[in-house]
């Protein structure tokens, strides 16, 4: 490590990881920062990331806090962890006021479905590409469909599952099957 970061440096490096990683990535944002900074080596962030994933709780969180409190004691830990999840805490909590203001309105309601219909796209192709690729075929395919159209349908997923291992388990034909 060629240099020591100042607090309010670490905190904004954090409160930019925030804004920008919001919904994944913050190891990788905060290596490419940590590195190109020279605050720490590839190898000292690395042991940095094993360490916070066998804490209990969210990675990003957990080394929000590490690295803050590697560099800024506890009220590093703290102004580091703070900015990063206030970004996507606010971006969260005006979104949710907005939909909660405007639903009735006929563009949200549409653009709203169009976000169901895409998603439920993806599904099906999600699920037509692994079908093809695990060869299901005759039983095994109808199994499939039947269970994803049942989940669709309401039917809750414990039950559909077990409907299909019910119509999949192996059974034993021919003259010898009570032999075993």
């Amino acid at each position: 490590m060629s240099n020591e970061p100042s607090l309010p440096s670490l905190v904004a490096v954090f409160a930019r990881v925030g804004m920008l990683a919001f919904g994944g990535g913050v190891t990788s944002h905060l290596l490419v920062q940590f590195s190109r900074r020279g605050w720490l080596t590839d190898a000292q962030y690395l042991d940095a990331v094993s360490w916070c994933q066998n804490l209990p709780g969210p990675n990003a969180t957990n080394l929000s806090a590490f690295l803050g409190w590697r560099f800024g004691g506890g009220l590093g830990a703290v102004l580091c962890t703070v900015a990063l999840v206030l970004p996507g805490a606010v971006l969260v909590l005006l979104l949710s006021h907005l939909l909660a203001t405007v639903p009735q309105q006929a563009v949200v309601r549409g653009g709203l479905a169009a976000v169901a219909a895409a998603a439920v796209g993806l599904l099906i192709a999600a699920m037509w590409q692994l079908g093809a690729s695990a060869r299901l075929r005759g039983l095994r395919g109808l199994a499939m469909a039947v269970t994803a159209v049942g989940v669709a349908l309401g039917v809750p997923t414990p039950v559909a599952i077990a409907v299909m291992v019910a119509l999949l388990w192996p059974r034993r034909e021919g003259p010898d099957a009570g032999a075993a």
